[in-house]
């Protein structure tokens, strides 16, 4: 113990301050009311690095080279607690410093200051007593960092555009949402904070998502997991798939929810489309069993009288003819749909009048209108216009669409054909007073192997490609091709755009109604009833 012998008007007794100071384990100090050093253990050499001087004015306060405040920030020996205390004749407890050594070490310190006073009240010296918890402030300070890191990185991680991120509290609202879930849901950010998940979800999903909520809080694990539907702000639907914590305390009582939605509407579109692919899959084979067996059946049949000779040749002949052309018709269509779809398809184009294009497919389709009492109106431009086309293609799109409105108008109906022009394309109507198309059948009419349920007896098959080749077969020309219907029982209308010419003509062929029959150059799509 370093302390010299002091005045007793002014200090205490030197023998037992200086053992009391001297049995201490940490580093302490004494200091006159003016601040100079009076005494210090050695403790505190060590803990400063240097041994100061006593009653030097110039050494005031503390032993210390030097000192910070904890945020590293200078801290003069007169501004410190040892100072307070004289200057204030009050206590200090627990006041954390950092001393600096002369060797440029640093020790972080917890500070406890105490003023003596003698029997009359007067202050006469203050004592210092330093615990070293450097270690400690270490492994606070890292603690806090790697804490201050983690949050860093969680608020980054909450606020990237990866997923929608929330947290939702025991009274099951919104605390915090990210901007992606914003976007998600349509929503801001200020009005999420006023709802709950529950308000996202489609009606038809509430009430499941309601006993999934309270399995998973019922559940040690806390886990919530689904995929449910959400509408949006502006009314639109969106699957998300959501996965959540809870969280409890001490009790097991829920506090808050974490939660990660993400927008999973393309896979689930993909889905549902790969689903639908396999039934109209499905549906078209059993189609195409069913067309084949039936010519197969007339074949058998005629084939059958033949070889017992009930029946007359020639009428074997005719149905063996007929179911022929029949199948024919159904593979060409099966390859020409096979055809486009690897791109082999070719097209032989000539510059034709648009009535020459439209004739072989009345003459075609003639047949089948006088069978059924219908009558075939045709209505077309005084002037001409021409169209560069594949004449035997033309026919078999136009056929297609003939055959197809006489198929879906009753005994007595009207099928009409107009053609007027538009700047740069001519137009081609065919338009029936059938049973007409749904509103939602109409976007899929043209769809490959699209077969819309049966409803009711009689109604005519098909393999659903025919109006599907109408359109692949229009577009190849450059034109397109549209479905109009106001509903069911009020008729259809297809209308075929195709650009018009602008070399002349080879040949002009006149059109008239009345026309001697030709053979379909192509199987007709069915259209839904």
């Amino acid at each position: 113990m370093f302390c010299p012998e002091l005045d007793s008007d002014t200090a205490p007794e030197t023998g037992p301050f200086a053992a009391l100071l001297t049995a201490l384990p940490s580093p302490a100090y004494a200091c006159a009311p003016d601040g100079r050093l009076l005494c210090y253990n050695e403790h505190a050499v060590a803990l400063w690095g240097r041994r100061p001087a006593l009653n030097d004015p110039a050494d005031r306060y503390c032993g210390s080279h030097a000192m910070l405040t904890p945020d590293g920030a200078p801290l003069p020996h007169s501004a410190g607690w040892m100072a307070l205390c004289l200057e204030r004749g009050e206590a200090y407890s627990d006041k954390e410093i950092v001393v600096l050594r002369p060797d440029g070490h640093a020790r972080t310190v917890l500070s406890y200051v105490t003023p003596l006073r003698d029997s009359a009240g007067r202050l006469i010296a203050a004592t210092a007593v330093l615990v070293d918890i450097t270690q400690r402030a270490k492994a606070q300070r890292a603690t806090e960092a790697a804490l201050r890191a983690s949050e860093e990185s969680l608020r980054a991680f909450f606020d990237s555009n990866v997923a929608g991120f929330v947290q939702v509290n025991a009274a099951g609202r919104f605390t915090r949402v990210n901007d992606r879930y914003c976007r998600l849901t349509g929503y801001s950010r200020a009005e999420l904070l006023t709802m709950r998940p529950f308000d996202l979800d489609h009606p038809d999903d509430r009430a499941t998502d309601i006993e999934l909520v309270k399995n998973a809080i019922a559940d040690p694990t806390g886990v919530y997991d689904t995929i449910k539907r959400y509408v949006r702000k502006d009314g639109s639907l969106g699957w998300v798939h959501v996965a959540a914590n809870f969280f409890r305390d001490e009790a097991g009582r829920p506090t808050h929810s974490a939660g990660v939605a993400l927008d999973v509407s393309a896979q689930k579109t993909a889905e549902q489309a790969a689903r639908r692919a396999d039934r109209t899959k499905d549906e078209f084979l059993a189609t195409l069993a069913h067309e084949l067996r039936n010519p197969l059946a007339s074949l058998r049949n005629a084939v059958e009288l033949l070889r017992r000779r009930e029946q007359d040749g020639a009428w074997c002949r005719d149905v063996i003819e007929r179911q022929v052309r029949q199948l024919a018709r159904l593979m060409d269509d099966l390859l020409d749909v096979s055809r486009i779809a690897q791109g082999k398809l070719e097209l032989r184009k000539e510059t034709l009048e648009v009535a020459d294009a439209i004739k072989p497919a009345v003459d075609a389709s003639r047949p089948l209108f006088e069978g059924r009492g219908q009558q075939l109106q045709l209505t077309m431009e005084q002037e001409r216009t021409y169209v560069e086309v594949d004449g035997a293609r033309m026919t078999q799109v136009l056929t297609n669409l003939l055959t197809n409105a006489s198929k879906f108008t009753g005994g007595g109906g009207t099928i009409r054909v107009a053609v007027d022009s538009e700047p740069d394309a001519v137009r081609i109507r065919v338009a029936d007073t059938g049973i007409g198309i749904a509103p939602e059948e109409l976007t899929r009419v043209f769809d490959k192997y699209y077969q819309v349920p049966r409803r009711g007896h009689g109604r005519p098959g098909g393999l659903g490609i025919g109006l599907s080749l109408v359109r692949r077969l229009v577009e190849l020309h450059g034109g397109s091709v549209e479905a109009r219907s106001e509903g069911r029982g009020r008729g259809s209308e297809f209308i075929v755009r195709l650009p018009i010419a602008a070399a002349a003509p080879r040949r002009v062929v006149a059109l008239e109604p009345n026309v001697s029959a030709m053979n379909p150059l192509a199987g007709a799509r069915s259209r839904p009833n």
